[in-house]
């Protein structure tokens, strides 16, 4: 059933989207040298990307900070490594327009990553997330996730930034998804739905209700026209398919939920940008569900299994394959659109699609900073696409 969300009679039905994408500047290396594990300084070294990066734009400048990925060389998330997946502290800025990064050495206030983040004109907003208090391995410590809320800020004259502290999260919550609507930070957490008005901070979050559908980590959300749009991400029931397809809009006059017509891909952890006004755009994520099922019962399988015997030892092998051979992620850009209420396919990403990265918007184009390109790798590259309305 068509859900229209806009109603704007100076747009036709039959308007779609197209992209034009170019590429920016890569990610800088890494400079801190932390762990004899790790060959930062050495020749070789260069920066292989980060998962789940803090990321924005605030006065021009596009800030990455923070992420995780799997740094010791010859050592990947399969293969026995001494570290873990490593959390960094450091943060890098790029100077939008002139597309020169900045050689200051910066941090963050501790090493986080999978937190939301939503780019505001008085700076970027950090919310939740995990991590530790300086970088660190999650085979050296356990990982701890954060209810911390700050806006970070930056000054281009001094190439310095500043972190200004939000009220908290109701709870701690890794990979959370938020959006903004007006001046109201909307955020999403398994069921969970919460608020945040920017001119009433004082007040703190209000507890919306829950979400229909099943409970979820790593979902889509963003504001399209007066409604909060949550879709797709990973179910957790455990007796549930990983990957979900479905969609729902809250409109916050009535306080009411909408459900929207499924996606016609999974787009788990990808991520979704509210273009014109109208329309809801999903870039990247993993659809692929009958790898998600098998993956699933590989683990099952060995976690069942006694750590060295031959059913564990299968399991894992299966699992590492299934690692080794993955053919990326979503290419496609799917988008929902406000007006007709309908789903349709707009193009491809011209590069591997990227997860585990927050959607960031500069101007009018949409900014796809670094992230996850299949398990374990990270990409170090940063895409900028310029949405355009064409005919069907």
């Amino acid at each position: 059933m068509n859900t229209p969300l806009v109603a704007n009679p100076s747009q036709s039905p039959t308007d779609c989207l197209s992209f034009k994408w170019r590429e920016l500047p890569a990610i800088p290396p890494n400079q801190r040298c932390w762990s004899p594990a790790i060959p930062v300084g050495a020749p070789e070294w260069h920066q292989i990307g980060l998962g789940g990066a803090i990321s924005g734009v605030h006065n021009d400048w596009l800030l990455v900070g923070g992420g995780a990925n799997f740094p010791e060389p010859g050592l990947t998330v399969t293969r026995p490594n001494n570290l873990g997946k490593v959390y960094w502290d450091e943060a890098f800025a790029l100077n939008l327009t002139s597309n020169v990064w900045s050689a200051k050495p910066m941090k963050l206030p501790k090493a986080l990553a999978y937190a939301a983040t939503i780019s505001l004109p008085e700076g970027v907003l950090v919310l939740g997330g995990e991590g530790f208090e300086s970088a660190n391995g999650s085979l050296c410590e356990k990982v701890q996730p954060s209810a911390d809320v700050c806006l970070m800020r930056f000054d281009g004259h001094l190439e310095t930034l500043s972190f200004q502290d939000y009220p908290s999260l109701p709870y701690a919550m890794s990979s959370p998804s938020a959006c903004l609507l007006g001046r109201s930070v909307f955020l999403q957490n398994g069921q969970d739905v919460y608020s945040l008005n920017l001119d009433s901070i004082a007040e703190g979050w209000s507890r919306l209700g829950t979400c229909p559908g099943d409970a979820r980590s790593a979902a889509l959300t963003s504001g399209v026209g007066d409604r909060f749009l949550i879709a797709s991400g990973r179910s957790l029931k455990p007796d549930a398919d990983v990957i979900l397809r479905d969609a729902y809009a809250y409109e916050p006059k009535t306080r009411a939920w909408t459900v929207l017509p499924d996606m016609p891909l999974g787009a788990m952890a990808g991520m979704a940008f509210a273009v014109q006004g109208r329309f809801f755009v999903v870039v990247g994520g993993d659809g692929n569900e009958a790898r998600a099922r098998e993956y699933r019962r590989l683990d099952a399988e060995r976690k069942l299994a006694q750590e060295g015997s031959a059913g564990w030892v299968h399991a894992n092998t299966a699992m590492t394959f299934l690692h080794d051979h993955h053919t990326g992620f979503n290419q496609q850009i799917q988008v929902f659109d406000g007006l007709t209420g309908t789903w349709s396919q707009c193009g491809f990403l011209p590069s591997a699609a990227p997860v585990t990265s927050q959607p960031v918007q500069w101007r009018d184009e949409l900014l796809l900073v670094s992230g996850e390109v299949s398990p374990g790798k990270r990409t170090p590259k940063i895409w900028a696409g310029k949405p355009q309305l064409c005919s069907k």
